[in-house]
């Protein structure tokens, strides 16, 4: 199931929950799970995540893609890219 990532406008707290596609809506209907105000949670949207090791065991990923991540990296500030 994927991660979204989610804010309340009210205490500005931050957080993530996984869900199905379906149902990634269902914590902007309920209270922050904070401060438990309602209808102040809405749905952000963040850079996703890259898991190193590209390919097989062993193999390295190859180094255009190696060159895509690292424009990536310089485009995204505060990205966790490791090139």
């Amino acid at each position: 199931m994927p991660t979204y990532a989610y804010h309340c406008k009210c205490c500005d707290h931050h957080f993530e929950e996984s869900h199905k596609i379906a149902n990634r809506h269902l914590p902007v209907e309920n209270p922050c799970p904070k401060c438990s105000t309602e209808r102040q949670v809405e749905q952000i949207f963040v850079m996703p995540g890259i898991v190193s090791g590209v390919g097989t065991f062993g193999n390295k990923a190859p180094e255009g893609f190696k060159d895509r991540l690292r424009d990536m990296k310089k485009k995204y500030h505060g990205s966790n890219i490791d090139v």
